[in-house]
């Protein structure tokens, strides 16, 4: 069961998704530098998930998505010697834009073909549900991380529909952010307790998973 966390984070990531390739960027500073990932950062207190992604994106590449979809909500658990804390990501993706890419100030853009997608220079969680992005579906997942950058254990699901904030119970919530009844009614399990991330596939002919962390 997850304790109350020491604080959470509403942030968002936005993924460019044409047919043949995807637009992510390399993090030139601040939190998850030096890897690639997609657009996105911290909502601000005065906006939704949604805006907070569009302003993101914008800021981040130039680009404004025409087709914007909300794909899945990732909450990310960080194990501290003296804290712990939670990010609650929400990810969205588009097909189609206006503007040019352009590089900024915190991410340098770089398109890629899908079998050329460096999931060796990403977060260690993006390989797990990368598969049901690629499916054109939705997920939920939860993702443990000790020491704020080693992935111990995770649990992704794939859903038919995401609901406005990640389902969790009552007593997880941080004081003065109230659940809904679907958060306490139907939380999302714990991940497993051994090193693993499951994915669990509702897609017809494609299993669900146990992956050994290495």
């Amino acid at each position: 069961m997850l304790k109350r966390p020491d604080s959470v984070q509403l942030a968002t990531l936005f993924w460019i998704l044409e047919p043949n390739r995807v637009l992510l960027g390399m993090k030139k500073r601040g939190f998850g530098v030096g890897k690639y990932n997609g657009f996105g950062g911290k909502v601000q207190a005065d906006e939704t998930p949604l805006q907070g992604a569009l302003r993101e994106l914008q800021e981040e590449c130039g680009l404004i998505p025409i087709d914007t979809r909300p794909r899945g909500i990732l909450l990310f658990e960080f194990v501290e010697p003296d804290k712990r804390w939670y990010l609650e990501v929400h990810l969205y993706s588009a097909t189609k834009f206006t503007g040019n890419v352009t590089e900024s100030e915190e991410m340098r853009p770089e398109w890629f073909a899908y079998p050329d997608v460096p999931h060796g220079k990403m977060w260690e969680d993006d390989k797990y549900w990368w598969p049901i992005l690629m499916r054109d579906s939705n997920f939920l997942g939860h993702f443990v991380f000790d020491n704020s950058q080693l992935l111990s254990r995770g649990l992704v699901r794939e859903c038919p529909s995401i609901p406005a904030r990640f389902p969790r119970p009552r007593s997880t919530w941080p004081q003065g952010i109230p659940p809904t009844d679907a958060d306490v009614d139907h939380p999302f399990p714990d991940p497993p307790l051994e090193r693993v991330v499951r994915c669990e596939s509702i897609t017809p002919g494609v299993p669900t998973e146990t992956h050994p962390i290495p």
